[in-house]
């Protein structure tokens, strides 16, 4: 398979840089390109960031040495940022010519395309594109790359490859988390610190017990259940390079420019071997010794690139720790951190008594010549030709090096000093200009017709009929309402809005559910729907009820055949509704179902009216949930009609692709419910879902925010009850609870445990 890398393009080499001089350490060791965060908006809040004027600087030089810098903006933006604050932040960086921005949030991507449409498009990971649909989508709304999940197989990546032309781009080095990227809400409900601003506590690196029931299957002590070895794939490097993907990526930005430049350096040297020689490639062991050196968690793992998931990826002590290696440290200091990467540079002094003094400098087909007054005849001593050569070489302040000088003089001439330096600072900085002048672009306006529209604008248009969903003979869909064919609602009064909706996972907790007729719509979980599908299906129907389809929390490219097929199925039983939580599921269950009703769910983040705008207009739902970070102020504020809004649930904090079960104790093949421990005593409930593999954790207490019906009033489409781990005695005292607060009255506080989430806190 190695053999196959020689004919194919050279990836992109791309490193992590948390500051400046991890920046210019990536590029001495052979990065092609970097990725950093500015002031704002990037998912390490607490790495060394630049400032603009730093960052400016930043990229200016990555041009002049012949490189690429890509910035992260790749968290959530809340209403007010992507109205007032994104695109004056990104104004400077586009007219200084950088080469991509790297994008989570849908609604960014919408303002980004509008406002700088010439500025490339990187898809994040957190986008969480795990299959060909997904990919496909964001070329077509524009992307330049789609960077792709961690837990894909090479398999997978060669089929999403084969599919799309768009650039692909993998991690290949590095922390892995343990939840879907973007998937994770742990470190924000649990700590109030979120992953989706930027913030992670990571709570993953945490010791946890694992429990069934009352017994313990985790050993005696709490270990890190949850925390994955970093990845390192240089053994493997030529068949990820042979999948096809055009960058490889190594992760760190929170690390040191020594592990920088000491992880790209090895990389570089590889993929060289494997593109120039791919039948000699062989990894040197003391290579790998010097990456365990520079940090390592347990020692490594070959990430999910060819297994699915394992106990053998987990660091169950959390080990994570840097050797203590001079002579690799020294090493790495003298090649990579003393002197950057500059330009080299071809010049010609020219100083004769009586002439114009002049500085002639070029690099390739770029040249200037730069004056400074006249040379003087010596009074006394005159300038010799080191003395002005001296002169000219103090220029390790700037991006340049000599790579010839030429000192023209006549042996009896003298300039000032000062005089010179000007000439110097000069020539270099007209160099610098012309240089960069290739890269810029054209101050971009400081208003467009393509605007942020305002959040009832947004709303209203998210809101309205979706194109997606127009079936082939034209007319807008008509789906049967609860009750039969003479269109009446026997679930709630006439006329009233919104909805009330429940998720069930349970045969209990639809048993439950059938017995509260103010419920318009019961979605049953995916896996119960396709074991119960004859008999859930007919008594959500037989009660009045519409029947919907939660698809799982993750969906993936070999399991789209089987689901399509089941969604058909279910389809023709009476199910009329899906809800679904990430973009190869909704564009799957739009591609299937032309005619269903879809509801995008809390993890299709729209924390702004233009990401609602994008997953209604752009992706297919017709129409989305609210987020679930949000306090009350920032949902007033992007407004909340026409959407979704969970009144109560265990809200999932993670989605991995990892099992719990697995760790601990071995696979059973068998779906149950486990309890995560922390050292602060709560209890997480954990379950597993073996057809598509994955395991959700879930928090310890169920979200409920009892006044949100008053806030927010007829405003949303509907309001939803999310049941999950519940019992079927639980699931009936909630809806004892919720049916009050549906007929208007003020119940007080639930007798059951509950959190308001983030409805009053909200996230920084």
């Amino acid at each position: 398979m190695a053999d196959t890398c020689s004919s194919m393009a050279a990836p992109e080499l791309l490193a992590p840089a948390g500051s400046l001089d991890a920046l210019k350490a990536a590029f001495r060791a052979g990065a092609d390109a970097v990725y950093i965060g500015g002031s704002s908006f990037g998912a390490r809040a607490y790495a060394d960031n630049p400032q603009q004027d730093d960052l400016l600087r930043a990229i200016r030089y990555t041009h002049l040495i012949g490189k690429h810098l890509h910035l992260t903006v790749n968290t959530l933006l809340k209403q007010d940022e992507l109205e007032e604050k994104l695109i004056p932040f990104l104004r400077p960086y586009y007219e200084e010519g950088l080469d991509a921005v790297i994008v989570q949030d849908p609604g960014v991507m919408r303002v980004i395309r509008a406002s700088f449409p010439d500025l490339p498009i990187h898809v994040s990971t957190q986008a969480a594109a795990s299959g060909p649909l997904s990919v496909q989508k964001y070329a077509a709304e524009g992307a330049a790359r789609v960077i792709l999940p961690r837990e894909l197989s090479l398999e997978e990546i060669r089929r999403i490859r084969e599919s799309t032309s768009i650039a692909l781009e993998v991690f290949v080095h590095g922390a892995i988390c343990y939840c879907y990227s973007g998937q994770c809400l742990f470190s924000s409900l649990a700590g109030g610190r979120s992953g989706n601003r930027g913030r992670c506590a990571q709570p993953c690196r945490k010791p946890y017990e694992l429990y069934r029931g009352e017994d313990r299957i985790s050993g005696v002590q709490p270990r890190t259940l949850i925390s994955l070895k970093d990845m390192n794939t240089l053994k493997i490097l030529p068949r990820i390079v042979q999948t096809g993907v055009n960058s490889l990526k190594i992760e760190g930005r929170m690390k040191s420019p020594e592990y920088t430049a000491g992880v790209v350096s090895i990389y570089r040297k590889y993929l060289d071997l494997c593109m120039e020689n791919p039948g000699a490639y062989r990894v040197d062991p003391k290579d790998q010794e010097a990456l365990f050196d520079l940090f390592n968690r347990d020692g490594f793992s070959e990430g999910y690139f060819s297994q699915h998931n394992g106990r053998n990826m987990i660091s169950l002590t959390n080990a994570a720790h840097k050797v203590d290696n001079p002579a690799l440290s020294e090493k790495i200091r003298q090649s990579y951190l003393t002197e950057p990467e500059r330009v080299p540079l071809d010049g010609c002094l020219t100083v004769r008594a009586g002439e114009p003094v002049t500085l002639s400098v070029s690099s390739g087909k770029t040249a200037v010549t730069e004056t400074a007054g006249t040379a003087l005849p010596a009074r006394n001593r005159p300038m010799q030709e080191s003395d002005l050569r001296d002169r000219m070489e103090k220029i390790h302040d700037t991006a340049f090096s000599w790579r010839n000088l030429t000192i023209r003089t006549d042996g009896s001439s003298f300039v000032p000093v000062g005089q010179l330096n000007e000439l110097r600072r000069g020539a270099l900085a007209r160099m610098e200009d012309a240089m960069a002048a290739p890269f810029r672009r054209s101050p971009a306006a400081e208003t467009t017709e393509s605007e942020v529209r305002t959040p009832a604008a947004g709303a209203a248009a998210a809101a309205g009929p979706n194109p997606a969903a127009v079936p082939a003979g034209g007319k807008e869909n008509s789906l049967p309402r609860a009750g039969g064919e003479e269109g009446t609602d026997s679930c709630r009064p006439e006329g009233r809005t919104p909805s009330w909706d429940a998720c069930v996972s349970t045969m209990e907790q639809l048993q439950a559910c059938l017995r509260a007729p103010w419920l318009s719509v019961i979605f049953l979980a995916y896996d119960l729907a396709l074991q119960n599908h004859a008999d859930a299906v007919r008594r959500v129907t037989a009660a009045g009820h519409l029947c919907g389809v939660e698809l799982p929390r993750m969906v993936r490219a070999a399991q789209e055949k089987d689901m399509a097929d089941s969604l058909r199925m279910l389809n023709e039983k009476g199910v009329s509704r899906i809800l679904a939580s990430t973009s190869e599921g909704l564009l799957l269950a739009r591609r299937t179902l032309p005619a269903a009703e879809i509801a995008a769910d809390h993890t299709l983040y729209a924390w702004n009216t233009e990401a609602q705008r994008a997953w209604t207009e752009d992706f297919g739902a017709d129409r989305i949930t609210m987020p679930v970070e949000l306090n009350r102020g920032e949902i007033l504020r992007r407004g909340a009609a026409g959407v979704d809004f969970i009144l109560y649930g265990h809200l999932p904090m993670m989605i991995t692709a990892q099992c719990l079960r697995r760790t601990a104790a071995g696979c059973t093949r068998q779906e149950e419910i486990l309890t995560l421990k922390d050292r602060m005593g709560n209890c997480f409930p954990v379950r597993n879902f073996c057809g598509p593999c994955l395991n959700v954790i879930y928090n310890s207490v169920p979200q409920c925010i009892p006044e949100a019906p008053k806030d927010l009033g007829e405003d949303p489409a509907a309001y939803r009850a999310v049941f999950t781990v519940e019992s079927g005695a639980r699931t009936e005292e909630v809806l004892s609870y919720l049916g009050r607060l549906w007929n208007g009255d003020v119940p007080g506080r639930p007798d059951f445990p509950f959190t308001r989430g983030h409805y009053r806190r909200g996230v920084e």
